[in-house]
């Protein structure tokens, strides 16, 4: 019995040592668990944390989506509007072709109309130059005509007289080289005998132009239409402005226009030429061709108010 207890003994005691190493490892077991726990919940409570901001992110973007709906359904209003518009701008155009082929139809005429007058005007203003040509043939020794034209024909005298005394000086009065005048409109040009004729030629246009009746101008351009100075009226200093310049400075031009060269190339006895000069006015023109030394070097221009003309 003594040996029995011992062996039970004995093996209450292993147990016990089993027990306690089994304790041990429960309790580190435990110990792990609880740290398990402990890193679940720090681990749950960030989940928790990302969880809020994300509905806080979803409810912003619902936010969001809800105004971009609004504006989309804002914009679809705008673009049936201009939907809308456009269909009636359409229609507007339509009218406005129709409008604008109607009126290309009627400038059409208006052109036709203004062309067919144009050649009736200069059919006409041929038949009065002729006119007043043959009147000029036949003069009665009164009238302002007459004696206008007698001025203009002292006046070529004049200056077929002066223009040979200039060449036989050595002026060079047939010079065509015409030199452009920077910044100048309308375009000017310089040639080499300007200093002379403001010398010597430029008193003759003002003894013209004091003598005529209802005299507007006194100059002479050569047979291209250059007129290198002009009465003294009409060659102020320029002044950058185009109209004060128009009319105040008709120097260094060349006369381009039907007028200006009908008269550069006449060389019959007498033109007489009624036109509506650059600044407004309806003037006469007297034309004589200049002619020096056997050649033709341009012309008279002798300009009135047509209304003197007329007067007995």
């Amino acid at each position: 019995m003594g040996r029995g207890f011992a062996v039970v003994a004995d093996e209450v005691r292993k147990l016990a040592e089993r027990v306690n190493v089994a304790t041990q490892e429960i309790t580190v077991n435990i110990g792990g668990m609880i740290d398990l726990v402990r890193e679940t919940q720090r681990e749950n409570e960030v989940i928790n944390g990302d969880i809020r901001l994300t509905r806080e992110v979803v409810e912003r973007s619902s936010g969001e989506f809800q105004q971009m709906v609004g504006n989309f359904e804002r914009t679809g209003d705008q673009l049936n509007q201009i939907a809308a518009a456009m269909e009636q701008l359409t229609a507007t155009n339509s009218q406005v072709h129709d409008s604008v082929r109607q009126v290309h139809d009627l400038s059409v005429e208006v052109a036709g109309s203004m062309k067919s007058s144009e050649q009736t005007t200069q059919a006409l203003s041929q038949a009065t130059e002729s006119v007043q040509e043959l009147v000029s043939r036949f003069k009665i020794g009164r009238g302002a005509f007459d004696f206008n034209v007698d001025k203009a024909r002292q006046f070529r005298d004049a200056i077929q007289d002066k223009l040979a005394e200039l060449a036989s000086r050595g002026v060079d009065i047939w010079d065509q080289n015409y030199r452009p005048m920077p910044n100048t409109n309308p375009q000017k040009y310089e040639v080499s005998y300007c200093s002379s004729f403001e010398q010597q030629v430029q008193p003759l246009f003002e003894q013209a132009l004091s003598s005529l009746r209802g005299g507007v101008y006194a100059l002479i351009i050569d047979n291209r239409g250059y007129g290198a100075i002009h009465n003294q009226k009409f060659s102020r200093p320029l002044t950058g402005n185009y109209q004060n310049d128009l009319v105040g400075n008709r120097t260094r031009r060349i006369w381009d226009d039907v007028t200006g060269q009908r008269g550069a190339k006449n060389t019959q006895p007498l033109l007489v030429q009624t036109y509506a000069r650059d600044t407004g006015e309806i003037l006469s023109e007297i034309n004589m061709p200049i002619m020096v030394g056997g050649r033709h070097w341009g012309t008279v221009r002798v300009g009135c108010e047509s209304a003197v003309l007329l007067e007995g």
